[in-house]
């Protein structure tokens, strides 16, 4: 069921959190992140009513899955990963800094400022883990990804409770109107702004890609309430919380915006230099806001760009029909991303905030055979 697009309806969600993930870590000290759903697990086995709670809550996926088009969906993101990349972060992670309740949170606990970089990194490797083929089964990798981020908005949300943090909206902190605003970024704006990268999704593809996201926001801890059933319904969400939360007053957003483009300039995957990313954010957001924030408006990249749609376009209708193409972007596109993750977050999972990275091992499902570049498959 969709939400009716009105403030008065809306605005009550900025009380409501994830209670199901608060309960489980009530009274639960401080800890390495990669260890949260551990330590949840070990606290339902002792009878911990709250972690039990959780535990058997996200065991399996919600009642509104289609296996098929779930499926379709993730190897849509598995093939375009890349790209799907470089648009949520030019176009919709970043465009995100525009608001003082998602970003206000993050800027309480440093990370925002201290390492833009690793956190753009580490939202990565949870859609990396996510995409695995079976990552999202009871013990997947992608599920306990997603859980331990689920898990670790929970210990942030209650330390800023601690400390009497009340959002600039007045709500709660990470609420429910917040998680539904950010999981739009993934289920509508980076599919649609692919667009600016040369490929335009089916309406077929659309439905199927936004399914994908729709089951992982939904472990995520976003409310079924606040997930739209359809694209364009997610679309008219994802409008309506711009227009009301997004606030170019608010002085720290284009200074966010300005030095997460630079703390990835000229790092993998995308290995391009500021006035390419923040060109291509541009592109992907309002003129408006992106006028108001200075972002760059180069020439130069604004004509590599446009070639690059061109050349995207050209090649989508082989990619479609031919599935060799299809596996051998697929493998690329999950060998680079992996072993960008490893590189930029450290080989060791004891020390990543949300500890393994799907390997190898993860990708040897239905439709993706090793690729065997060199010595090494991937």
């Amino acid at each position: 069921m969709s939400p009716p697009l009105s403030r008065a309806s809306l605005a009550p969600w900025q009380e409501v959190v994830d209670e199901l993930a608060d309960r489980a870590v009530d009274g639960l000290r401080p800890g390495p992140p990669q260890h949260l759903l551990d330590t949840v697990n070990q606290r339902a086995a002792k009878g911990h009513d709250g972690a039990r709670a959780f535990i058997e809550a996200t065991r399996s996926m919600p009642d509104f899955c289609d296996t098929d088009a779930f499926e379709r969906g993730r190897r849509l993101v598995v093939g375009l990963g890349t790209e799907l990349a470089l648009v949520l972060v030019t176009g919709a992670l970043v465009e995100g800094y525009a608001s003082p309740s998602l970003s206000t949170p993050l800027l309480a606990t440093g990370r925002l400022r201290s390492d833009a970089a690793r956190r753009l990194y580490e939202t990565g490797q949870m859609v990396h883990n996510a995409r695995a083929p079976g990552a999202l089964a009871p013990d997947g990798i992608g599920r306990r990804t997603i859980l331990q981020v689920r898990l670790l908005h929970a210990t942030v949300r209650r330390m800023l409770h601690t400390r009497g943090y009340v959002g600039p909206d007045g709500g709660r902190a990470i609420h429910q109107l917040d998680m539904a605003h950010t999981a739009t970024a993934f289920s509508h704006k980076g599919p649609t702004r692919l667009a600016q990268l040369g490929i335009v999704l089916t309406a077929g593809e659309r439905d199927d890609m936004h399914h994908f996201w729709r089951v992982v926001n939904h472990l995520h801890g976003t409310h079924p309430d606040l997930l739209p059933e359809s694209p364009a319904e997610t679309a008219a969400l994802s409008d309506f919380l711009d227009d009301w939360r997004f606030s170019l007053d608010f002085a720290e957003g284009a200074d966010l915006a300005h030095s997460a483009l630079r703390s990835i300039s000229g790092q993998p995957p995308f290995f391009l230099p500021y006035e390419a990313l923040g060109t291509l954010a541009r592109r992907c957001m309002s003129p408006i806001q992106a006028d108001a924030w200075d972002l760059p408006d180069h020439p130069h990249w604004g004509r590599l760009l446009d070639a690059l749609a061109q050349g995207e376009a050209a090649f989508t209708p082989a990619w479609r029909r031919l599935s060799g193409l299809r596996r051998a972007r697929a493998r690329a596109n999950v060998a680079l991303y992996g072993r960008t993750l490893r590189s930029r977050l450290g080989p060791d999972p004891s020390q990543r905030a949300f500890g393994g990275i799907a390997g190898e091992e993860a990708w040897l499902g239905p439709g993706l055979e090793p690729l065997h570049l060199g010595r090494r498959a991937v």
